[in-house]
């Protein structure tokens, strides 16, 4: 008990200090990353706004424009009363983003649409950062045609996914099947002829051999986005060459009815919104855009109709559509008041009529 409680309040200690966590005994990976998270999630939440820039004067660097929901870029410096009263103003905060400088930078915008688009732009950092891991297919030399026809569709989907995507073909040689290397490596060839144009092996034009043989006697070869050169050049000098139409026809025909599905959402998406003026959809497909972007920012669906964007664009839909009812009630009055004038217009003119008429004696 005395050791753990040692061991959590030096880990909290130096929390201050993350990258010192690894050197603590005891603290297993998952504990450390967990601890390295929560510090990493409290440094982001924790921003100087308004009173608690430690500075008198700030340089505003960005102002939130309401009306085009971006952040426009500026150049000013001023007292930090000056920037509170301004912030006040626009119902908004200031945000230190830089303590350092000499003048702190500062943000003119809501704290709160701050930390969902930081939040936001941490989670696509996130993604981009991670590289996708490495796929395996495993086989043997006597693998049927059907089978390999189904491995290279597998490795054509994955690296059309990610461009950083790699595959590893590992060709089993157990016990015998060592004595039929031969025909190993012509299966491999083959699968790298058949992926050609979508895969190659790196390196492999800086001397890499394009094969490797592991501790256990496998064949390996590490296949990558993009088109193989050497092995194309090779193709189109012997005449097999295969045409698009013959490289990948169920890829085609599958795209094609991937296209089809689309166009025929679209179309039911176009029938939906002709109900609705354009200017009401326009905000209705904002509101759907914000309420994924919101979800994506984790928060809770229960919560998303309460938050500031999304009240703002239920008030732009609501004055939306009280205008467009106000234009078609004046129209209709319009309408409506053109009646009785006209039949007053004729029934003056039957009357001056009749005065007009001789009379006969």
């Amino acid at each position: 008990m005395a050791r753990r409680a040692v061991r959590a309040g030096l880990c909290a200690s130096l929390l201050s200090v993350p990258s010192l966590l690894s050197f603590v005994p005891g603290v297993r990976p998952h504990i450390r990353g967990g601890l390295l998270a929560r510090r990493a999630e409290s440094v982001t939440k924790e921003i100087v706004v308004n009173e608690r820039i430690p500075s008198a004067e700030v340089r505003i660097i960005g102002m939130w424009n309401d009306e085009t929901k971006e952040m426009e870029d500026a150049n000013d410096v001023m007292p930090l009363s000056t920037a509170l009263q301004l912030a006040k103003q626009m119902q908004m905060d200031v945000l230190c983003t830089n303590t350092n400088a000499d003048p702190p930078l500062v943000k003119i915008m809501d704290e709160k649409r701050y930390l969902i688009m930081e939040k936001r732009e941490a989670k696509v950092r996130e993604r981009a950062a991670q590289a996708p891991k490495v796929k395996e297919v495993k086989l043997t030399y006597n693998i049927g045609d059907g089978d390999i026809q189904t491995k290279i569709r597998s490795i054509r989907q994955w690296l059309a996914k990610d461009s950083r995507q790699q595959v590893k073909v590992r060709m089993m040689m157990k016990g015998r099947t060592r004595m039929f290397e031969a025909q190993a490596r012509d299966v491999l060839t083959r699968f790298r002829e058949d992926l050609a144009q979508e895969a190659k092996v790196p390196g492999v034009d800086r001397g890499v051999p394009w094969v490797t043989k592991d501790g256990r006697g496998d064949l390996t070869m590490m296949l990558g986005k993009g088109p193989d050169p050497t092995i194309l050049k090779k193709l189109k000098e012997e005449g097999r060459l295969p045409t698009p139409s013959q490289s990948a026809p169920s890829e085609v025909m599958a795209a094609a009815g991937a296209d089809a599905t689309e166009e025929a959402s679209k179309a039911s998406k176009a029938s939906t919104a002709s109900t609705e003026p354009k200017e009401v959809q326009e905000i209705l497909d904002e509101i759907q855009e914000m309420r994924e972007e919101l979800l994506e920012c984790g928060i809770d669906p229960g919560q998303i109709d309460a938050e500031e964007e999304m009240k703002e664009l239920q008030k732009r839909l609501t004055t939306a559509r009280s205008k467009i009812a106000a234009r078609a009630l004046g129209a209709g009055a319009a309408r409506a008041r053109r009646g009785p004038p006209a039949l007053a217009l004729a029934g003056s003119c039957a009357a001056f009529a009749v005065l007009l008429r001789p009379r006969r004696r």
